[in-house]
């Protein structure tokens, strides 16, 4: 397993060809993996061979988050896979607001620790945010601007066991996020607006920036196995 370590650390990342900003962050986060699949190797405890190192966490949660583009509600879903401190994992995000809406979904790799019922996830994150109505009004014709943008980020998550039994747990977490999309664009469209109070109907233009920065906070409730 050692060996199989080192060689992976080893890889060539910088042969690995990509054409924008993305690729860094990718290629960054495969450096990261490596190390941190080395790291859980070398912090094995000695009593490891009596439980699994490894650990598959199921979980779902709401909050709230704020942007430029998109504040509202925020619903999250995702899977973290663990072998003994390393993490790695995905993430569904859906965030609603009063008119724009974003959903995405990301990779998340990092560090995770557990004492007693006390359960610590540290993770960076990229993958890609879908953007629809930005700019758009309640009551309007304006439909808003629509579009997909790379994103990377940090997140963070503080849980505890409410409930253990022989194979899995249940686990209650507090979580934290900061994204950023790599870019911005403009999105200019024509749309029909229909008068309130006559049926006539005119051509509109509109132009609207896509892409933010979005925080977020919120609870999450997982089943998790092994470990």
């Amino acid at each position: 397993m050692l060996a199989a370590c080192f060689l992976l650390m080893g890889l060539p990342m910088e042969q690995l060809t990509f054409n924008n900003r993305s690729g860094s962050a990718l290629k960054a986060l495969a450096h990261v993996a490596s190390w941190l699949l080395c790291l859980g190797c070398l912090t094995a405890p000695a009593h490891a061979a009596a439980s699994s190192p490894f650990s598959l966490e199921l979980n779902g949660g709401a909050g709230w988050t704020s942007g430029n583009n998109v504040e509202g509600v925020v619903l999250e879903g995702g899977e973290l896979a663990g072998y003994r401190v390393a993490r790695l994992g995905l993430v569904q995000q859906l965030a609603i607001g009063v008119g724009p809406s974003m959903s995405g979904v990301g990779a998340t790799v990092g560090l995770g620790f557990e004492w007693k019922r006390v359960e610590l996830n540290a993770l960076g994150e990229v993958g890609a945010h879908v953007y629809e109505g930005i700019g758009s009004k309640f009551l309007f014709d304006d439909p808003g601007a629509k579009g997909t943008l790379i994103y990377e980020g940090m997140r963070a998550s503080f849980g505890y066991v409410l409930r253990r039994r022989r194979s899995d747990r249940f686990v209650l977490s507090a979580f934290g996020f900061w994204n950023r999309d790599l870019k911005s664009v403009e999105r200019s469209y024509s749309y029909e607006e229909t008068g309130w109070f006559s049926d006539e109907v005119t051509i509109q233009e509109a132009s609207h920036r896509v892409g933010q920065s979005p925080w977020g906070a919120g609870l999450s409730l997982g089943v998790k196995y092994g470990g």
